[in-house]
C-alpha cells in the first residue's frame, strides 16, 4: 500500500509541475524568498540540495515547494535539501491571512533547528487561510509556544509520508495545532514528540474545531519531560469527526491518548479507532476519556489490539484503565478487540458506567490475562460496570484476569449484566451466587452471568470474524528471481483465513 501511495504521490507531482513554471534555485534565482516572490499561480519553486537559512513567507496564489525528491524520487535526497530559520527563535515559513482561496504544496523538504517561542506559533510553519499539504517532508527539532512543528488555521491539511521528530511544544501540538481544519494524515511516522509543560493537557496532535483522519501511521515516544496525551481535541462542532484506522501507537508515556470535552462542551459526531495496535505504552490515566450527559457522539472502537500497556508510575491512585466510558446519550461500540497483558490500577480494560444496550455494544472482544492492583479484594481486574442493563456486555472471553475479570464499582447501584460470555473454564465463571464451583475467571456478585458460555465458541459461524491484528507483504512484487509473495499476518484466536487478490487495475483474481 505504501508503494501505491508513493506511485500516486509521483503522478500528483509531474501533474503540479506541468501546470506552471518551475523556479529553479539557486540555478535561477539567488534564495527561496526571491523565487517565490517572482512566481505566479501553479509554480513550482525546485530547490537545489543545501542549507537554506532564511525565513519565508509564502504569497497569496497557488505555488508548490519541492526539493530535488520530486525529480528523483530518492528519499535520501529529502535529507539534503534543509530550511533552517534566519533567526533561531523564528519560524521557517508563514503565510498570512489572505481573502483568496490558496494552496501551499511541501514536498521532499526537511525543516529543522527551529526555536520559536513567546508569541510565534507553528515552530515549522504557520498558515492561515489556505489550503496546506505536506509530502515526504521531515520535521526535526522544532519548538514552538504551540504547534511545534506546523499550525494551521482554517485549512485543508493534506500531511503524507511525513516524519515529525523529536518536535515539542509549551503548550498545545507538540507537533501540529489544527484549527478550523479538516486534516488527513496518511503513512506519517510522529517519533519522540515532547511537551516543556506539566500540564497534563498537552498533546501531540491537537484539534480545534475540526476533524482529523489519521491512517496508516506510527506514534512512538511521545513523552520525555512530561506524560502528555497524543490526541487533543476542544470546542468541536456537531460535524466534526475523529478517525484513525491502521496506525500503530508503541512506546510512548501518556496521560490519556485522547479525551473528550467534559459536559457542557460540543464532541465529535463521530469517532472510529479501527485496525490500531496499541502497545507497550504506560497511561497515567485512560487511553479514551468521555462522559457527561447528551454528547450526541457516535465512537467505535473494532479490530484493534490493545497489548502491554501499564500505568505509567507507582502512584496507584492515579492509573485507571484503557477506556472510561460514563454518560447516557452517546452510542459507544467496542467489539472484536483483542486485549492482552494490560496492567492499571482500578481497572486494566474499561470503566463501563449507567449505560443501556442502546447505547452500548461491548462484544465479542478477547480479554486475556489483564490485571489492577486496586483495594479490592479480588481486585478489580479486567473490567468495571455500574448499572448496566442487560444485552450490552454480551459474547466476550475472558481468561486469566488477575483478580475480578468483571468488577461492579458501586455497591449502592442496581445488578449489571455480563451475558453469554466464556470465562476460561467450561464450568464457568467463579461467581459465589449464580456458580460457587466454576473453575473460571472470578466475578463480583452483584454482576448477573447467567447464561454464560461452556466454551470459546459461541460466535455464530455466520458471523464476521475478527480481522488479522497484523499483516504485512513479506516482498512486495513477484519477479523472474522471486516468482512468489509471502503474506504474514497474526490472529487473535484460531480460524479459517480468506483472501481476496486483486492486480495492479483493481481487478479480483
Amino acid at each position: 500500500m505504501r508503494c501505491s501511495l508513493q506511485l500516486s504521490a509521483g503522478l500528483l507531482l509531474s501533474a503540479a509541475i506541468s501546470l506552471g513554471s518551475v523556479l529553479n534555485v539557486p540555478a535561477e534565482y539567488p534564495n527561496i524568498q526571491v523565487a517565490i516572490d517572482s512566481s505566479s499561480s501553479g509554480d513550482t519553486v525546485l530547490i537545489q540540495n543545501g542549507i537554506y537559512t532564511l525565513t519565508l513567507e509564502a504569497p497569496d496564489h497557488d505555488l508548490t515547494i519541492a526539493g530535488s525528491y520530486i525529480i528523483t524520487n530518492d528519499s535520501t535526497e529529502i535529507d539534503s535539501c534543509v530550511i533552517r530559520p534566519s533567526d533561531w527563535f523564528d519560524r521557517c515559513l508563514y503565510a498570512r491571512e489572505v481573502e483568496v482561496v490558496s494552496s501551499l504544496v511541501l514536498i521532499g523538504i526537511t525543516v529543522e533547528g527551529t526555536f520559536s517561542q513567546g508569541s510565534i506559533r507553528g515552530g515549522g510553519l504557520e498558515i492561515q487561510d489556505r489550503d496546506l499539504s505536506l509530502l515526504f517532508c521531515k520535521f526535526d527539532s522544532c519548538y514552538a509556544t504551540t504547534g511545534g512543528a506546523v499550525l494551521s488555521v482554517n485549512s485543508t491539511v493534506r500531511i503524507e509520508n511525513c516524519l515529525f521528530q523529536r518536535v515539542g511544544s509549551f503548550s498545545n501540538g507538540m507537533a501540529c495545532h489544527l484549527t478550523d481544519c479538516t486534516s488527513f494524515i496518511d503513512s506519517t511516522r510522529f517519533l519522540n514528540c515532547f511537551s516543556t509543560s506539566t500540564d497534563a493537557d498537552q498533546n501531540t496532535l491537537f484539534i480545534a474545531r475540526g476533524s482529523l483522519r489519521l491512517s496508516n501511521s506510527l506514534l512512538s515516544g511521545t513523552g520525555w519531560n512530561t506524560s502528555p496525551g497524543a490526541i487533543g481535541i476542544r470546542q468541536t462542532g456537531i460535524a466534526d469527526s475523529l478517525v484513525i484506522t491502521g496506525c500503530t501507537i508503541s512506546s510512548n508515556r501518556f496521560h490519556h491518548f485522547f479525551r473528550l470535552p467534559g459536559e457542557g462542551n460540543l464532541q465529535p459526531s463521530n469517532i472510529r479507532f479501527d485496525s490500531n495496535t496499541v502497545t507497550n505504552n504506560e497511561f497515567q490515566h485512560d487511553l479514551f476519556e468521555s462522559g457527561g450527559a447528551d454528547t450526541g457522539s457516535v465512537a467505535r472502537f473494532r479490530y484493534n489490539t490493545f497489548a502491554e500497556n501499564r500505568r505509567l508510575s507507582d502512584d496507584r491512585w492515579i492509573s485507571r484503565m484503557l477506556f472510561t466510558f460514563f454518560g447516557n446519550t452517546q452510542i459507544c461500540e467496542i467489539s472484536h478487540n483483542l486485549f492482552y497483558n494490560n496492567e492499571a490500577h482500578e481497572n486494566s480494560v474499561a470503566l463501563l458506567g449507567e449505560t443501556g444496550p442502546t447505547n452500548l455494544s461491548f462484544k465479542d472482544n478477547y480479554i486475556f490475562g489483564n490485571a489492577a492492583d486496586g483495594f479490592a479484594n479480588p481486585p478489580g481486574g479486567a473490567t468495571m460496570i455500574i448499572d448496566v442493563a442487560p444485552g450490552a456486555v454480551e459474547r466476550n472471553m475472558f481468561i486469566n484476569s488477575d483478580g475480578y475479570a468483571v468488577h461492579h464499582g458501586i455497591a449502592s447501584s442496581p445488578p449489571s449484566y455480563v451475558l453469554n460470555c466464556y470465562w476460561g473454564d467450561s464450568t464457568g465463571p467463579l461467581h459465589h451466587i449464580e456458580n460457587p464451583f466454576g473453575q473460571g475467571d472470578s466475578v463480583h456478585n452483584l454482576v448477573s452471568v447467567t447464561p454464560w458460555s461452556a466454551d470459546s465458541l459461541f460466535t455464530p459461524s455466520s458471523a464476521e470474524g475478527p480481522r488479522p491484528t497484523t499483516f504485512a507483504l513479506g516482498y512486495p512484487y513477484p519477479n523472474p528471481f522471486n516468482s512468489t509473495v509471502t503474506i504474514e499476518y497474526a490472529l487473535i484466536r484460531e480460524q479459517d483465513v480468506t483472501l481476496e487478490i486483486y492486480d495492479v487495475l483493481g481487478r479480483q483474481v
